[in-house]
């Protein structure tokens, strides 16, 4: 299942011009300015990104829910106690097996 695909985006960046967008208006070059967040003047640039599609959301929430320490403890006790049952069972059927053999 894809959570999104490869696009092209434009963002607002603090950068030198010549990774700007730029848009020729008579004969001149003009960039592009937006502002920062900051209050400072930047640059529009277009960047590679990975964007998500809003189908994934469910997904990508569940995938970010906080970890569950009561529920992680259940399942390695229940885990451990099987595997120390298992143990017990193995060790009594080799106690049956070699006093059967002698």
């Amino acid at each position: 299942m894809s959570a999104g695909f490869q696009a092209v985006v434009l963002v607002c960046e603090r950068t030198a011009a010549k990774s700007s967008l730029s848009v020729a208006v008579g004969g001149t070059t003009q960039y592009v300015v937006c502002q920062l967040p900051d209050g400072r003047n930047g640059l529009v640039v277009s960047r590679p990104a990975y964007v998500l599609s809003p189908e994934s959301e469910a997904v990508l929430d569940a995938v970010a829910a906080p970890f569950d320490y009561g529920l992680a403890a259940g399942i390695w006790s229940l885990a451990f106690t099987f595997v120390v049952g298992l143990y017990l069972v193995a060790k009594s059927v080799g106690m049956i097996v070699s006093t059967v053999r002698r």
